[in-house]
């Protein structure tokens, strides 16, 4: 299992350095999606975490109003 994992991170140095200009541009290649995903589940979770504290106010609001009425 590490003869196997040694010998493939061997292979990856060795290319790396033969080829330099095509393993930047091959890491950006398969980063580049990564990177962009990331962006739009951090936008969809702040989206997310934004309805909840809104629902959060105004679930606060309606208790509030609760109490006053109930003080009268």
């Amino acid at each position: 299992m590490f003869k196997m994992l040694e010998e493939f991170l061997a292979f990856i140095s060795r290319y790396a350095i033969e080829h330099t200009s095509n393993f930047v541009i091959l890491i950006l290649l398969i980063t580049t999606p990564l990177f962009a995903l990331s962006a739009y589940l951090s936008l969809k979770l702040a989206r997310s975490i934004e309805q909840q504290q809104k629902k959060i106010k105004s679930i606060e609001k309606i208790k509030m109003k609760s109490k006053a009425k109930k003080e009268k």
